[in-house]
């Protein structure tokens, strides 16, 4: 009968305690966070004027590499296992990696000389990705072979991952597309993935083309007019696996109008027309004077945003010999993109316009 009134005074006088104690501890706590925020505005600053911008990456990640610009400082070095062919610029103070798969940029990789200011140029460069809001960071620290200490940051970024390496005398800095950012980087032997090895069991066939897909695909939409302009469209989807992912299709579409447009303008059309949509429009670019299906025309290559995915499209515009106009779109997520490249090419060297 005794025993609550006891309880609630030994609840009370602890209760009393850890208030005080709390309160205390709340004030080092903001005393703290004012501190570090004071450093992290003191690296920022530094790490502007080495040249790293604040709340801002400069990257070449999805870029093709055929259309990279500066290709030619480059230098081949070998090709991996897994397909992803290497490149290199070797200067005194600098070495700059990219490793290319399936003509898609999917790492870059920078190797800084720093010397005795390895550590403050370390934290520096902390400063400046965590300053570009990254949804995660982690970091962990552990010691090579020979016992010298490395410490690793790795940051998520919502379309790909970055990574910072204090190595002791030099600053390894990467940035990948991989869902496992630094796979490719530390070791050549990489097995083909399911997405790469799928091969293409079916066929879909009309009087207007054939086209052939995995059996981990399936057709969703077929010979259904779109509108008025269009004599058939045909969708082909991965097979769901999941509620999460998005799924990588190729959809075509094929003029009931003949049109003595080039492609070329064609293309430029259809990327305004896109472009008056929104979701995000971004133009990548126009290729034009290529052929696929045996038919000539362009590629139109743009990036736009819907239900929360970040996708990539590569919209062919073809013609026949007899002007019939081919719309050939593939759409995927740009997150996976690359392990779904090959699949996608494979689908779309397959097609045969009649």
């Amino acid at each position: 009968m005794y025993k609550l009134p006891l309880i609630a005074l030994f609840i009370t006088i602890i209760s009393g305690s850890c208030i005080e104690r709390t309160n205390q501890s709340s004030h080092n706590i903001q005393s703290n966070s004012s501190i570090n925020s004071i450093n992290q505005e003191r690296l920022l600053e530094k790490a502007e004027k080495r040249g790293f911008e604040r709340g801002k990456i400069e990257h070449a990640l999805y870029d093709r590499w055929s259309e990279f610009g500066n290709k030619e400082y480059y230098t081949y070095i070998k090709t991996l296992n897994s397909g992803m062919k290497l490149y290199r610029i070797d200067t005194p103070e600098i070495l700059m990696e990219v490793y290319v798969l399936n003509d898609i940029i999917s790492i870059q990789s920078s190797s800084l000389m720093t010397g005795e200011e390895t550590d403050e140029i370390f934290s520096e460069m902390d400063a400046w990705l965590k300053s570009c809001n990254p949804l995660s960071s982690k970091r962990k620290n552990e010691k090579d072979k020979n016992g010298n200490s490395i410490v690793t940051i790795e940051y998520t970024f919502p379309e790909y991952n970055a990574v910072l390496v204090n190595r002791g005398t030099a600053i390894q800095y990467m940035l990948s597309i991989n869902d496992e950012p630094d796979t490719y980087y530390y070791t050549d032997s990489q097995p083909a993935t399911e997405q790469n090895s799928d091969k293409l069991e079916k066929q879909f066939t009309n009087k207007y083309f054939s086209l052939r897909y995995p059996s981990s695909w399936q057709i969703v939409q077929e010979e259904n007019k779109v509108t008025q302009n269009t004599a058939i469209s045909l969708q082909v989807m991965e097979i769901r696996k999941n509620e999460d992912d998005f799924l990588t299709n190729i959809n075509i579409i094929v003029s009931s109008k003949k049109s003595e447009m080039p492609t070329s303008e064609l293309a430029k059309i259809a990327s305004g027309d896109l472009k008056k949509c929104g979701n995000s429009y971004g133009h990548i670019y126009i290729k034009n004077n290529i052929e696929l299906g045996n038919a000539k025309g362009s590629v139109l290559e743009y990036t736009f945003s819907i239900d929360g995915f970040s996708l990539v499209g590569e919209q062919y515009i073809l013609k026949s010999a007899d002007n019939t106009v081919y719309i050939i779109t593939a759409t995927s997520d740009k997150k996976t993109r690359t392990k779904k490249s090959k699949t996608i090419q494979s689908i779309l060297n397959s097609l045969i316009i009649k």
